[in-house]
Protein backbone atom coordinates (compact mmCIF):
# COMPACT_ATOMS: atom_id res chain seq x y z
CA UNK A 1 0.00 0.00 0.00
CA UNK A 2 2.80 2.43 0.96
CA UNK A 3 4.68 1.67 -2.26
CA UNK A 4 1.59 2.43 -4.37
CA UNK A 5 0.98 5.64 -2.41
CA UNK A 6 4.56 6.80 -3.09
CA UNK A 7 4.12 6.05 -6.78
CA UNK A 8 0.85 7.98 -7.02
CA UNK A 9 2.35 10.95 -5.17
CA UNK A 10 5.42 10.80 -7.43
CA UNK A 11 3.30 10.79 -10.60
CA UNK A 12 1.24 13.74 -9.35
CA UNK A 13 4.42 15.65 -8.50
CA UNK A 14 5.81 14.95 -12.00
CA UNK A 15 2.63 16.36 -13.55
CA UNK A 16 2.83 19.47 -11.37
CA UNK A 17 6.51 20.07 -12.16
CA UNK A 18 5.98 19.58 -15.90
CA UNK A 19 3.02 21.95 -15.90
CA UNK A 20 4.98 24.45 -13.82
CA UNK A 21 7.92 24.35 -16.25
CA UNK A 22 6.30 23.93 -19.66
CA UNK A 23 2.97 25.78 -19.37
CA UNK A 24 4.22 28.92 -21.19
CA UNK A 25 6.47 27.10 -23.66
CA UNK A 26 6.74 28.18 -27.27
CA UNK A 27 6.71 24.71 -28.80
CA UNK A 28 7.68 25.94 -32.25
CA UNK A 29 10.89 27.46 -30.90
CA UNK A 30 11.58 24.36 -28.82
CA UNK A 31 11.14 21.98 -31.77
CA UNK A 32 13.29 24.23 -33.96
CA UNK A 33 16.11 24.03 -31.39
CA UNK A 34 15.84 20.23 -31.22
CA UNK A 35 16.11 19.90 -35.00
CA UNK A 36 19.45 21.74 -34.99
CA UNK A 37 21.13 19.43 -32.45
CA UNK A 38 24.53 18.02 -33.47
CA UNK A 39 24.06 14.23 -33.21
CA UNK A 40 27.79 13.46 -33.04
CA UNK A 41 28.13 15.48 -29.83
CA UNK A 42 25.06 13.68 -28.47
CA UNK A 43 26.69 10.30 -29.08
CA UNK A 44 29.78 11.49 -27.20
CA UNK A 45 27.62 12.71 -24.33
CA UNK A 46 25.87 9.34 -24.15
CA UNK A 47 29.18 7.43 -24.27
CA UNK A 48 30.65 9.50 -21.42
CA UNK A 49 27.52 9.09 -19.31
CA UNK A 50 27.41 5.35 -20.07
CA UNK A 51 31.07 4.96 -19.03
CA UNK A 52 30.40 6.50 -15.61
CA UNK A 53 28.18 3.53 -14.73
CA UNK A 54 31.19 1.23 -15.00
CA UNK A 55 33.61 3.42 -13.05
CA UNK A 56 31.16 3.66 -10.15
CA UNK A 57 31.12 -0.15 -9.93
CA UNK A 58 34.90 -0.30 -9.86
CA UNK A 59 34.90 2.40 -7.19
CA UNK A 60 32.57 0.34 -5.00
CA UNK A 61 34.72 -2.77 -5.51
CA UNK A 62 37.55 -1.23 -3.46
CA UNK A 63 35.21 -0.75 -0.51
CA UNK A 64 33.54 -4.18 -0.74
CA UNK A 65 36.69 -6.21 -1.33
CA UNK A 66 38.36 -4.63 1.69
CA UNK A 67 36.15 -6.89 3.79
CA UNK A 68 34.22 -9.30 1.50
CA UNK A 69 35.07 -11.29 -1.64
CA UNK A 70 32.83 -10.33 -4.55
CA UNK A 71 33.17 -10.58 -8.31
CA UNK A 72 32.88 -7.58 -10.59
CA UNK A 73 29.75 -9.18 -12.08
CA UNK A 74 28.12 -9.39 -8.63
CA UNK A 75 28.89 -5.74 -7.96
CA UNK A 76 27.87 -4.66 -11.47
CA UNK A 77 24.51 -6.44 -11.35
CA UNK A 78 23.70 -5.19 -7.84
CA UNK A 79 24.59 -1.62 -8.77
CA UNK A 80 22.71 -1.48 -12.07
CA UNK A 81 19.59 -3.18 -10.74
CA UNK A 82 19.60 -0.83 -7.75
CA UNK A 83 19.91 2.19 -10.04
CA UNK A 84 17.06 0.93 -12.20
CA UNK A 85 14.80 0.53 -9.16
CA UNK A 86 15.83 4.00 -7.94
CA UNK A 87 14.74 5.37 -11.28
CA UNK A 88 11.36 3.64 -11.26
CA UNK A 89 10.41 3.83 -7.58
CA UNK A 90 10.73 7.02 -5.50
CA UNK A 91 12.51 7.35 -2.12
CA UNK A 92 15.77 5.58 -3.07
CA UNK A 93 14.45 2.07 -2.45
CA UNK A 94 17.04 1.06 -5.03
CA UNK A 95 19.78 1.30 -2.38
CA UNK A 96 17.95 -1.34 -0.34
CA UNK A 97 17.54 -3.51 -3.45
CA UNK A 98 21.20 -3.02 -4.33
CA UNK A 99 22.23 -4.35 -0.93
CA UNK A 100 19.84 -7.26 -1.18
CA UNK A 101 20.99 -8.29 -4.66
CA UNK A 102 24.66 -8.16 -3.61
CA UNK A 103 23.89 -10.22 -0.49
CA UNK A 104 22.09 -12.82 -2.62
CA UNK A 105 24.71 -13.04 -5.37
CA UNK A 106 27.86 -12.81 -3.24
CA UNK A 107 26.41 -14.83 -0.31
CA UNK A 108 27.17 -12.23 2.35
CA UNK A 109 25.00 -11.04 5.27
CA UNK A 110 22.29 -8.60 4.24
CA UNK A 111 23.09 -6.12 7.03
CA UNK A 112 26.76 -6.05 6.00
CA UNK A 113 25.81 -5.57 2.38
CA UNK A 114 23.65 -2.58 3.33
CA UNK A 115 26.52 -0.97 5.23
CA UNK A 116 28.75 -1.41 2.18
CA UNK A 117 26.09 0.37 0.11
CA UNK A 118 25.99 3.14 2.72
CA UNK A 119 29.77 3.56 2.58
CA UNK A 120 29.62 3.86 -1.19
CA UNK A 121 26.91 6.50 -0.87
CA UNK A 122 29.16 8.43 1.53
CA UNK A 123 31.99 8.23 -1.01
CA UNK A 124 29.57 9.50 -3.65
CA UNK A 125 28.51 12.40 -1.43
CA UNK A 126 32.15 13.40 -0.86
CA UNK A 127 32.65 13.69 -4.62
CA UNK A 128 29.39 15.64 -4.97
CA UNK A 129 30.56 18.10 -2.32
CA UNK A 130 33.81 18.58 -4.27
CA UNK A 131 31.76 19.33 -7.40
CA UNK A 132 29.62 21.76 -5.40
CA UNK A 133 32.70 23.55 -4.10
CA UNK A 134 34.17 23.83 -7.60
CA UNK A 135 30.88 25.26 -8.87
CA UNK A 136 30.38 27.67 -5.99
CA UNK A 137 33.96 28.99 -5.83
CA UNK A 138 34.26 29.36 -9.61
CA UNK A 139 30.91 31.09 -10.10
CA UNK A 140 31.46 34.90 -10.19
CA UNK A 141 31.01 36.08 -6.60
CA UNK A 142 29.83 39.54 -7.63
CA UNK A 143 27.08 38.40 -9.98
CA UNK A 144 23.50 38.01 -8.76
CA UNK A 145 21.52 35.05 -10.08
CA UNK A 146 18.51 36.31 -11.99
CA UNK A 147 15.52 34.43 -13.39
CA UNK A 148 13.54 36.49 -15.86
CA UNK A 149 9.78 36.81 -15.57
CA UNK A 150 8.09 33.76 -17.07
CA UNK A 151 11.08 31.44 -16.68
CA UNK A 152 9.28 29.30 -14.10
CA UNK A 153 5.85 30.83 -14.21
CA UNK A 154 7.06 33.78 -12.11
CA UNK A 155 5.39 37.08 -12.96
CA UNK A 156 8.37 39.24 -11.95
CA UNK A 157 12.17 39.08 -12.05
CA UNK A 158 13.46 36.72 -9.32
CA UNK A 159 16.92 37.50 -7.93
CA UNK A 160 19.24 35.41 -5.71
CA UNK A 161 21.87 37.63 -4.11
CA UNK A 162 25.54 36.88 -4.84
CA UNK A 163 26.29 37.42 -1.14
CA UNK A 164 24.81 33.98 -0.40
CA UNK A 165 27.20 32.00 -2.62
CA UNK A 166 30.47 32.15 -0.66
CA UNK A 167 28.86 31.40 2.77
CA UNK A 168 27.21 28.31 1.27
CA UNK A 169 30.58 27.12 -0.08
CA UNK A 170 32.25 27.68 3.30
CA UNK A 171 29.46 25.77 5.11
CA UNK A 172 29.77 22.80 2.75
CA UNK A 173 33.54 22.70 3.26
CA UNK A 174 33.10 22.67 7.03
CA UNK A 175 30.42 19.97 6.89
CA UNK A 176 32.62 17.74 4.72
CA UNK A 177 35.53 18.09 7.14
CA UNK A 178 33.32 17.21 10.12
CA UNK A 179 31.96 14.08 8.41
CA UNK A 180 35.49 12.89 7.58
CA UNK A 181 36.62 13.41 11.18
CA UNK A 182 33.61 11.49 12.52
CA UNK A 183 34.18 8.54 10.19
CA UNK A 184 37.88 8.31 11.06
CA UNK A 185 37.02 8.52 14.78
CA UNK A 186 34.39 5.76 14.48
CA UNK A 187 36.89 3.48 12.79
CA UNK A 188 39.88 3.99 15.05
CA UNK A 189 37.96 4.27 18.35
CA UNK A 190 35.37 1.52 18.01
CA UNK A 191 35.78 0.66 21.70
CA UNK A 192 34.14 3.94 22.74
CA UNK A 193 31.04 3.30 20.62
CA UNK A 194 30.73 -0.29 21.83
CA UNK A 195 31.09 0.77 25.48
CA UNK A 196 28.37 3.38 24.95
CA UNK A 197 26.03 0.75 23.51
CA UNK A 198 26.80 -1.68 26.33
CA UNK A 199 26.48 0.75 29.23
CA UNK A 200 23.82 3.20 28.05
CA UNK A 201 21.61 1.61 25.39
CA UNK A 202 21.61 -2.08 26.43
CA UNK A 203 20.12 -1.57 29.93
CA UNK A 204 17.24 0.38 28.39
CA UNK A 205 16.68 -1.51 25.12
CA UNK A 206 18.66 -4.78 24.88
CA UNK A 207 17.35 -5.72 21.42
CA UNK A 208 18.00 -2.27 20.03
CA UNK A 209 21.53 -2.35 21.47
CA UNK A 210 22.16 -5.74 19.83
CA UNK A 211 20.88 -4.47 16.48
CA UNK A 212 22.92 -1.26 16.68
CA UNK A 213 26.02 -3.26 17.64
CA UNK A 214 25.61 -5.48 14.58
CA UNK A 215 25.09 -2.48 12.29
CA UNK A 216 28.09 -0.65 13.72
CA UNK A 217 30.43 -3.65 13.50
CA UNK A 218 29.42 -4.22 9.88
CA UNK A 219 29.92 -0.53 9.16
CA UNK A 220 33.33 -0.60 10.83
CA UNK A 221 34.26 -3.74 8.89
CA UNK A 222 33.40 -1.98 5.67
CA UNK A 223 35.75 0.85 6.66
CA UNK A 224 38.70 -1.56 6.59
CA UNK A 225 39.55 0.27 3.39
CA UNK A 226 41.22 2.81 5.73
CA UNK A 227 43.91 0.17 6.31
CA UNK A 228 45.09 0.57 2.76
CA UNK A 229 45.88 4.09 1.70
CA UNK A 230 46.28 2.94 -1.89
CA UNK A 231 42.85 1.28 -2.06
CA UNK A 232 41.16 4.21 -0.38
CA UNK A 233 42.88 6.65 -2.74
CA UNK A 234 41.76 4.59 -5.73
CA UNK A 235 38.17 4.60 -4.48
CA UNK A 236 38.12 8.36 -3.91
CA UNK A 237 39.80 9.08 -7.26
CA UNK A 238 37.36 6.84 -9.11
CA UNK A 239 34.50 8.65 -7.43
CA UNK A 240 35.89 11.92 -8.76
CA UNK A 241 36.42 10.32 -12.19
CA UNK A 242 32.79 9.13 -12.19
CA UNK A 243 31.45 12.62 -11.52
CA UNK A 244 34.01 14.03 -13.96
CA UNK A 245 32.66 11.81 -16.74
CA UNK A 246 29.15 13.06 -16.05
CA UNK A 247 30.41 16.67 -16.14
CA UNK A 248 32.10 16.00 -19.49
CA UNK A 249 28.88 14.42 -20.72
CA UNK A 250 27.00 17.61 -19.84
CA UNK A 251 29.68 19.66 -21.62
CA UNK A 252 29.24 17.52 -24.76
CA UNK A 253 25.48 18.00 -24.47
CA UNK A 254 25.88 21.78 -24.42
CA UNK A 255 28.19 21.54 -27.44
CA UNK A 256 25.49 19.55 -29.23
CA UNK A 257 23.21 22.58 -28.86
CA UNK A 258 25.96 24.92 -30.15
CA UNK A 259 26.11 26.79 -26.84
CA UNK A 260 29.09 28.86 -25.69
CA UNK A 261 29.47 28.39 -21.95
CA UNK A 262 32.05 29.17 -19.22
CA UNK A 263 34.35 26.33 -18.17
CA UNK A 264 32.52 25.94 -14.83
CA UNK A 265 29.13 25.60 -16.56
CA UNK A 266 28.96 21.77 -16.56
CA UNK A 267 30.08 21.69 -12.90
CA UNK A 268 27.34 24.14 -11.97
CA UNK A 269 24.77 22.00 -13.81
CA UNK A 270 26.07 18.83 -12.19
CA UNK A 271 26.10 20.34 -8.71
CA UNK A 272 22.50 21.54 -8.96
CA UNK A 273 21.37 18.26 -10.50
CA UNK A 274 23.17 16.30 -7.78
CA UNK A 275 21.33 18.18 -5.06
CA UNK A 276 17.91 18.05 -6.74
CA UNK A 277 18.13 14.34 -7.64
CA UNK A 278 19.90 13.07 -4.49
CA UNK A 279 16.59 11.44 -3.54
CA UNK A 280 14.30 10.32 -6.36
CA UNK A 281 10.78 11.61 -5.70
CA UNK A 282 9.20 11.22 -9.14
CA UNK A 283 9.15 8.08 -11.31
CA UNK A 284 11.91 8.32 -13.89
CA UNK A 285 12.85 11.72 -12.40
CA UNK A 286 10.30 13.23 -14.79
CA UNK A 287 10.03 16.91 -13.96
CA UNK A 288 12.46 16.53 -11.09
CA UNK A 289 15.35 16.41 -13.58
CA UNK A 290 14.07 19.04 -16.01
CA UNK A 291 13.65 21.91 -13.54
CA UNK A 292 17.26 21.97 -12.21
CA UNK A 293 18.65 21.69 -15.77
CA UNK A 294 16.69 24.76 -16.87
CA UNK A 295 17.57 26.63 -13.66
CA UNK A 296 21.30 25.90 -13.96
CA UNK A 297 21.37 26.89 -17.64
CA UNK A 298 19.73 30.24 -16.89
CA UNK A 299 22.30 30.77 -14.12
CA UNK A 300 25.37 30.20 -16.30
CA UNK A 301 23.84 31.68 -19.48
CA UNK A 302 21.52 34.50 -18.31
CA UNK A 303 20.76 35.61 -21.87
CA UNK A 304 19.70 32.13 -22.97
CA UNK A 305 16.20 31.72 -24.38
CA UNK A 306 14.02 29.84 -21.89
CA UNK A 307 12.55 27.61 -24.60
CA UNK A 308 16.05 26.61 -25.69
CA UNK A 309 16.88 25.71 -22.10
CA UNK A 310 13.78 23.53 -21.95
CA UNK A 311 14.87 21.73 -25.13
CA UNK A 312 18.26 21.00 -23.53
CA UNK A 313 16.49 19.71 -20.41
CA UNK A 314 14.42 17.23 -22.43
CA UNK A 315 17.49 15.75 -24.14
CA UNK A 316 19.54 15.82 -20.92
CA UNK A 317 16.84 13.78 -19.17
CA UNK A 318 16.85 11.15 -21.92
CA UNK A 319 20.64 10.87 -21.72
CA UNK A 320 20.39 10.46 -17.95
CA UNK A 321 17.80 7.67 -17.90
CA UNK A 322 18.85 5.57 -20.90
CA UNK A 323 22.06 4.07 -19.37
CA UNK A 324 20.47 2.87 -16.10
CA UNK A 325 17.47 1.45 -17.97
CA UNK A 326 19.65 -0.42 -20.50
CA UNK A 327 22.18 -1.70 -17.95
CA UNK A 328 19.54 -2.44 -15.31
CA UNK A 329 17.38 -4.52 -17.66
CA UNK A 330 20.48 -6.30 -18.99
CA UNK A 331 21.61 -7.16 -15.44
CA UNK A 332 18.19 -8.51 -14.46
CA UNK A 333 18.09 -10.69 -17.57
CA UNK A 334 21.67 -11.95 -17.12
CA UNK A 335 21.01 -12.81 -13.46
CA UNK A 336 17.59 -14.27 -14.35
CA UNK A 337 15.82 -12.07 -11.82
CA UNK A 338 12.33 -10.61 -11.83
CA UNK A 339 10.61 -7.99 -9.69
CA UNK A 340 9.56 -10.53 -7.04
CA UNK A 341 13.20 -11.59 -6.61
CA UNK A 342 14.08 -8.04 -5.54
CA UNK A 343 11.96 -8.09 -2.38
CA UNK A 344 14.21 -8.63 0.69
CA UNK A 345 13.16 -11.57 2.82
CA UNK A 346 14.08 -12.40 6.40
CA UNK A 347 16.26 -15.42 5.82
CA UNK A 348 19.01 -16.72 8.02
CA UNK A 349 21.54 -16.98 5.22
CA UNK A 350 21.24 -13.32 4.26
CA UNK A 351 20.68 -11.54 7.56
CA UNK A 352 23.34 -11.44 10.20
Amino acid sequence: MLRHTRTVVGVLLSIILLWFLFRDTDWQVLSSVLRKVDVSWLFLAFFLSFSSFFTRVQRWSYVVRATQPATFRNLFSATQIGLLVNLLIPARLGDLVRGYVLASLAKIPFTRSLTLVALDRINDIFALVVVLLVALFSFPSDVDIEFAAGAFGNSELFVVSSSLIQPVAASLTGALFIVIVILVFLYFRQDIVLRFLGRVVEPIAPQAAKWLRTIFLNFAAGMHIFRSGIQMTKSVLLSLVTWGLVALSLAALLMAFHLEFPWYGPFMMLAILGVFTAVTVTPGMVGQYHVPVVASLLMILPEMNVNEAKAVAIVAHLLAILPPVILGVYSMLSEQLNINDLIPERRSNTVE
